[in-house]
């Protein structure tokens, strides 16, 4: 009976202490993602290491220019950077032309977000141009996003970070400083300034 209560009473102990882990701390920066699972556990979902695979892979065929590779490795229905069918081959092919020597590169690991999509952040330069994704100076914060179908590519877009998944925090002080008060709706109200009412003279 002493052994079956003190495991008990260690393990009431243990739960508390997990329960405070998990209270937010203000001043975090927020960031949307599903936890990676490093192998698959069901048909049809990928792994976060076949997404990263995937992203590179996707990221080293832009840096080569191969855009006849890229094509050839989306889905039906694919949609990159809001262009669709025929328009995805043209649409690069301007793009690239206008931007000699394009490349690309992660700033960070990718985030997993359900099952088939990841973001990153990211950097972009050319011959006389560079545009970051993450830059405090221009208040942008925002990500690459891939979504893939069956290992081919579905989707690409440029978004604000942060869209997906479950809510977690990061910390991320750089990040943080991007935010305003207000900007989070779990942030509180700023309290007003309370009008000072004027002194009666005395007689």
């Amino acid at each position: 009976m002493r052994r079956t209560a003190f495991t008990v009473l260690m393990l009431s102990a243990a739960r508390a202490l997990q329960r405070c882990a998990l209270v937010p701390r203000r001043g975090l920066a927020r960031r949307r993602r599903v936890k990676a699972s490093a192998e698959a556990k069901e048909p049809g979902v990928e792994s976060y290491n076949t997404l990263k695979k995937l992203a590179n892979d996707f990221m080293q065929r832009r840096n080569k220019g191969d855009i006849a590779g890229i094509v050839k490795d989306l889905a039906p229905k694919a949609e990159l950077y809001g262009l669709k069918g025929d328009k995805i081959k043209a649409g690069l092919e301007d793009f690239f032309k206008d931007h000699k020597n394009l490349k690309h590169v992660m700033t960070e690991d990718p985030w997993q977000l359900g099952s088939d999509t990841i973001e990153y952040r990211f950097e972009k330069s050319w011959d006389g141009g560079k545009w970051s994704s993450y830059d405090i100076g221009e208040q942008r914060d925002k990500v690459e996003r891939l979504v893939f179908e069956g290992g081919k590519l579905k989707r690409v877009t440029v978004e604000e970070v942060g869209r997906g998944g479950e809510d977690v925090l990061e910390d991320d002080f750089a990040a943080s400083l991007l935010r305003k008060p207000g900007d989070d709706p779990d942030d509180p109200p700023e309290p007003k300034a309370s009008a000072k009412k004027p002194k009666k003279k005395s007689s």
